[in-house]
């Protein structure tokens, strides 16, 4: 981040209050954004700017993921959906990309 492409960058307002937010509960904004559905790519680029440890940043990590995995697990298993439907919708899905 010390790069002089980034430099407009960091002078926003926007960039500056993030920054200010993830300083305040670095730990707990990276388990939220791990959980919830919310983009996890602001969070990296927070966490290498504010150079935050990388194995409270794992343990964040794996703490926030968890958890949604698991109920993603649980509701696959609850939710029955034929095999043919999972394979028609991987094949477009895979095939979303190339066009």
């Amino acid at each position: 981040m010390q790069l002089k492409r980034f430099e407009p960058l960091k002078r926003t307002s926007f960039y500056q209050s993030a920054v200010r937010c993830f300083y305040w509960q670095p730990w707990w904004t990276i388990v939220v954004f791990a959980f919830t559905p919310l983009p996890f790519f602001p969070i990296r680029v927070l966490a290498l700017r504010a150079n935050y440890p990388l194995l409270p940043y794992v343990s964040a990590n794996v703490f926030g993921r968890a958890p949604r995995y698991y109920l993603l697990a649980i509701g696959g298993a609850w939710l029955a959906v034929p095999v043919m439907y999972l394979l028609v919708m991987g094949f477009v899905i895979a095939l979303i990309p190339s066009l």
